[in-house]
């Protein structure tokens, strides 16, 4: 089997970014391991009821771990909706979360392309009752593009297994040390769409878009968590750090886009995925624009990962209680950051959920999954009512 210089270099950023998502579990595991032979270790092989109780302790650590997550999620109690959830307005959402994504893709595709949803493929005539007022946009460097430049794949140069292990660590090296000089020189940095706002007489749209980059994929693992800090200097709790960058690099900004909307008509903040998390802080920055507008907002998320600590969730909440998050219970995305990373992740929003399971991380998630859901009116807010699995 023959490898190129590109898919070994994949391989890597493969591993890189696995190692980042399994960094927790690794910690607790190590955690508890530990224990583990600290426990046995005292016992000896002479004493079978020594064991067995060092076992158990082990065992009890492991309970000990689990209940202290129930707890932390169970504790999450936020201010419920004012306004019930609405159907036919969550499906309108996730509708032009699918067409934020076709932006970008048209645009990437087509550089000549200036943003205009209309020629999108998935537009509808209903859209025509809105004004397309901005574009969102992020600079940001495209790491694919470091790999198209590597010209792996333009020459048939490749590493056999015939190749010495020296040879092909030194090949890879050298292309490695290329792609930093020219990530350092930013030679692949350009803007890219990263959202809508939709105005109209009767209400107003911000979408965001959900993860399209490599680059954006390593911010999604940047869990780190920093404080949010609001425009007057108070701080409403902790918040993930890799989100509260790209909402606070949008061009243009939530403070410029705030003047182009009536805050006597209701504003919907919607995204999928990483456009969750973003439209989560963007309601939030758009409140602190124009704080009039406060009872006009309706957060609806879709696939969203977890975005902040407890204290600023019960923030966020009695700022903004209409805030509705429709889930896949088969989608793993919303299970991450877990929630004992930094001060604790959890959940912004009321809950409807629906269940697809198509047996592959990526088929549970994406928007077409959401929308086929949505529009066979498949989610629902009560735990306890029976979920019926969505079959295409």
């Amino acid at each position: 089997m023959k490898f190129n210089r590109r898919h070994i270099l994949l391989a890597g950023l493969g591993a890189g970014v696995t190692g980042r998502i399994t960094q927790e579990h690794l910690r607790v595991q190590s955690v508890l391991k530990q224990q583990e032979l600290k426990a046995l270790g005292n016992a000896t092989l002479a004493d079978d009821i020594s064991i067995i109780e060092a076992a158990y302790a082990s065992e009890a650590d492991w309970e000990n771990e689990v209940e202290k997550r129930k707890k932390l999620l169970a504790s999450n109690i936020l201010t419920p909706p004012t306004q019930p959830y609405n159907r036919d307005m969550a499906k309108r959402l996730i509708h032009v979360c699918k067409l934020a994504v076709q932006q970008y893709k048209t645009a990437r595709a087509n550089p000549n392309y200036d943003g205009t949803i209309k020629l999108l493929p998935d537009y509808e005539k209903y859209f025509d009752l809105y004004t397309q007022s901005a574009n969102f946009t992020l600079e940001q460097d495209i790491i694919e593009d470091y790999f198209r430049n590597n010209n792996a794949d333009a020459t048939p140069e490749t590493i056999t297994n015939s190749t010495s292990l020296e040879e092909t660590i030194e090949e890879v090296e050298l292309t490695l040390q290329d792609k930093v000089r020219q990530i350092l020189q930013r030679q692949y940095r350009i803007r890219v769409y990263s959202g809508i706002l939709l105005t109209s007489k009767e209400h107003n749209i911000l979408v965001f878009r959900g993860t399209q980059t490599q680059a954006e994929w390593l911010n999604n693992l940047n869990a780190a968590q920093q404080m949010y800090v609001a425009p007057s200097g108070k701080d409403y709790g902790e918040v993930h750090k890799g989100f509260f960058e790209l909402t606070r690099n949008l061009s243009p900004s939530i403070a410029e886009v705030a003047k182009k909307l009536d805050p006597t008509i209701p504003c919907y903040i919607t995204g999928h995925s990483l456009g969750a998390a973003i439209a989560t802080l963007a309601a939030m920055e758009l409140i602190h624009a124009i704080p009039q507008i406060q009872d006009q907002i309706q957060l609806y998320t879709f696939a969203g990962p977890r975005v902040c600590s407890p204290t600023f969730a019960k923030i966020h909440s009695q700022i903004i209680p209409n805030a509705y998050r429709i889930v896949n219970l088969g989608d793993t995305i919303p299970l991450v950051p877990p929630v004992t990373i930094g001060n604790s992740y959890v959940h912004i929003g009321q809950e409807w959920s629906f269940l697809a399971q198509f047996g592959d991380v990526l088929l549970n998630h994406v928007v077409d999954t959401y929308q086929t859901a949505l529009e066979r009116e498949l989610e629902s807010d009560q735990a306890s009512t029976v979920i019926q699995p969505l079959k295409l």
